[in-house]
């Protein structure tokens, strides 16, 4: 299971914490495309861009690294952030994986830009992430 923790159509709870909506992995989790990205089959909608997207884990697991673990109680890990639906008419949703972001926030700290990959249109039009 996988959870993706944003504010679908603005709504929030009712002490303004985001809603958790919950789906599964669709893409196999030691695989990426080559922007870094997987699937989720989610019911996500407008709102939920840029939310964290995490896997709920218990007992005995493999987890995103494919190592296998064992744990009592449940393990919440970071998959990375959510950039939106496929198309309209599917509940198929693109993360960004943890890495890209690892990846694109160590050149933000570094630098003063973040390159996107741009050859395919994954999460709309962004190219670059300027900081003033």
């Amino acid at each position: 299971p996988v959870s993706v923790v944003g504010y679908p159509f603005g709504l929030f709870q009712e002490s303004g914490h985001p809603i958790w909506a919950t789906g599964t992995l669709a893409s196999e989790p030691a695989f990426s495309g080559p922007f870094g990205h997987l699937f989720i089959d989610c019911r996500s909608r407008q709102g939920q861009s840029g939310a964290p997207v995490y896997a709920k884990s218990f007992g005995q697991f493999r987890n995103l690294a494919g190592q296998d673990c064992n744990v009592d109680g449940n393990v919440w890990s970071f998959v990375g952030i959510y950039s939106g639906r496929v198309n309209n008419e599917s509940d198929l949703g693109v993360v960004f994986g943890a890495e890209i972001v690892d990846s694109s926030r160590k050149t933000l700290t570094d630098g003063n830009y973040a390159d996107v990959p741009s050859g395919e249109r994954i999460g709309g039009p962004l190219t670059s992430i300027v900081i003033s």
